[in-house]
């Protein structure tokens, strides 16, 4: 009698299986989005820190090309323009202000960087200064 309940136990326990059934699923249902919260978290920080360097480096140029001797500010805003064209699309709607008050000169790119989040913008801005480059005599 004991072997015939033993046996009836062990093939509900087959029919109905072990209590483990769909744990996996269950852990994976709770533990993906924070996942994939985590990746495109870093994935946004990398695009922000793509735009601020390329707005650093825009304004660098800008600020070089417009200090140089004998230089104007359109020359400033060449350079930035065109390193703006070549640095790809991590910073988005990009204005580049240059100013010029005889001894220095102040470039500021402002833009946003790309989003991979929608609806959330992160804008970015990086100012550069340079004394104006002049010729004296020794």
């Amino acid at each position: 009698m004991r072997r015939r309940i033993s046996l009836t136990v062990t093939r509900l326990r087959e029919r109905l299986g072990d209590g483990e059934a769909g744990g996996a699923s269950l852990e994976l249902a709770i533990v993906a989005p924070a996942l994939l919260l985590l990746v495109f978290g870093a994935l946004q920080t990398v695009a922000v820190i793509m735009a601020k360097t390329a707005a650093t480096q825009a304004a660098a140029e800008g600020s070089n090309g417009a200090r140089a001797y004998q230089a104007e500010l359109a020359d400033g805003y060449n350079q930035a323009d065109q390193f703006l064209a070549r640095a790809g699309d991590w910073l988005t709607g990009p204005t580049v202000d240059i100013s010029n008050n005889g001894t220095e000169v102040t470039a500021t790119v402002t833009g946003d960087a790309l989003s991979l989040v929608p609806g959330f913008d992160f804008s970015v801005t990086s100012t550069v200064h340079g004394t104006v480059e002049e010729f004296t005599r020794p």
